[in-house]
């Protein structure tokens, strides 16, 4: 009985599908035999003319990702019994449709198939017609898609460096034809995005975005102003205020660091400032190399003293001594001397006046003192302390003294 069904183009690959339920087996099998038995006698030998058309045609990959339909076209001189085709379900059957019903429109609207559809036709002369087969792909599920970015923003959503989009996609049934490619995004910007797409090969696709995307990688400005200024030597002789502009085009500065004054003496001092903006960019603002002395010179007067008191001729000769810790003398004082009487004796001031350091301090000093003559007592008639010499009122006396 096989033997005559391979004879009217039944083969193994075909009869599978075909007779795979209990029930459609005994169908077939009852069916076969009387074939057999009319192909023993030689009656009615042409068979049926069966052909197959698809609705829509698959893409260039083979897939189909909509549904549509196989038309079922039979024809033959005599008398159509039945044609059989397998069904587009899962788990597979085979159905049957009696009489001469043509065409046979067969609805293909499965989420996920891939496989052969069979079909053939039988007269009731028991002709069976080529068995014909197409093969079934359909996928109407969209691919997975997922996309993250790194590195990843700091608290205020900012990030200082180039931000990579990387895509992740499949596809479980026709798999993925097109996926798209890591995305670096290194410009500075906000509310920027990245968009990926993933398509599969029966052409669905899917899409994957990521934004909200901030990236500053420009540091903030700081511009740091020590005043006063110092002089053409470097140094300053007053308290240096240090103030700061701070600037950030586009996250903005977290803050701007406070003025600082710097009002102690000392040579090479520094002021250090930092700043930063939203996305943690940084930059410096560091004064160094600030000289400030806000101490005059020391000058001294040698020589004489002040409140002193000397005889004419015993005068010690005054001069000045200049000296300075920090920044040095730049400018001698000059002597001067003031004050007494034609005769060299009086009241006398000797200053030293203008010294001049690095820093422009400036200093003076000066000395009051005073000279007398020479007195060792009166001569005759006149008695030295402690004596009391008297005279006579009215008269005069010539003295002179040693």
């Amino acid at each position: 009985m096989v033997h005559n069904l391979k004879q009217v183009g039944l083969n193994d690959e075909i009869m599978e599908p075909l007779f795979n339920s209990a029930e459609k087996d005994i169908s077939m099998w009852e069916g076969a035999e009387l074939a057999a038995q009319d192909i023993d006698s030689g009656q009615g030998t042409e068979p049926p003319v069966l052909s197959l058309t698809i609705s829509k045609p698959a893409n260039d990959a083979g897939w189909h990702n909509q549904p549509f339909t196989i038309e079922i076209n039979v024809s033959d001189e005599n008398q159509l019994r039945r044609t059989l085709h397998t069904t587009i379900q899962i788990p597979r059957t085979t159905e049957t449709i009696l009489g001469e019903l043509s065409p046979i429109y067969v609805l293909v609207a499965l989420d996920e198939f891939d496989d052969q559809f069979i079909a053939i036709s039988q007269d009731f002369a028991n002709n069976y017609s080529d068995a014909k087969t197409v093969h079934i792909r359909i996928d109407q599920v969209p691919p997975l898609i997922s996309a993250s970015s790194s590195p990843q923003a700091n608290i205020s959503g900012w990030i200082n460096q180039p931000v990579t989009v990387a895509y992740q996609c499949s596809d479980g049934f026709s798999g993925v034809s097109v996926c798209t490619d890591n995305q670096l995004l290194a410009s500075d910007g906000t509310e920027q995005s990245s968009q990926g797409l993933a398509e599969d090969f029966a052409g669905n696709t899917a899409q994957a975005k990521v934004s909200g995307i901030k990236i500053d990688q420009t540091p903030p400005t700081i511009v740091a102003t020590a005043l006063p200024l110092s002089n053409a030597a470097g140094w300053i002789n007053k308290p240096v205020t240090v103030t700061y502009l701070c600037d950030d085009g586009l996250s903005g500065v977290i803050s701007c660091p406070e003025t600082k004054v710097l009002s102690n003496d000392g040579s090479q001092q520094e002021v250090l400032a930092l700043v930063s903006d939203v996305a943690d960019n940084t930059a410096r603002a560091d004064i160094a190399g600030i000289n400030i002395n806000q101490e005059p010179p020391l000058v001294k007067i040698n020589g004489v003293e002040d409140g002193g008191d000397y005889f004419l001729g015993q005068v010690p000769t005054s001069g000045c001594v200049k000296t300075d810790s920090l920044s040095e003398v730049l400018e001698e004082a000059i002597l001067s001397t003031r004050g007494g009487t034609s005769n060299s004796v009086g009241l006398y001031t000797s200053s030293c006046d203008n010294a001049l350091d690095v820093a422009d301090n400036a200093s003076s000093e000066s000395a009051s003192y005073w000279v007398r003559y020479v007195f060792h007592g009166f001569y005759l008639p006149v008695d030295n302390v402690p004596t009391i010499n008297e005279s006579k009122a009215g008269l005069r006396y010539q003295l002179s003294s040693t």
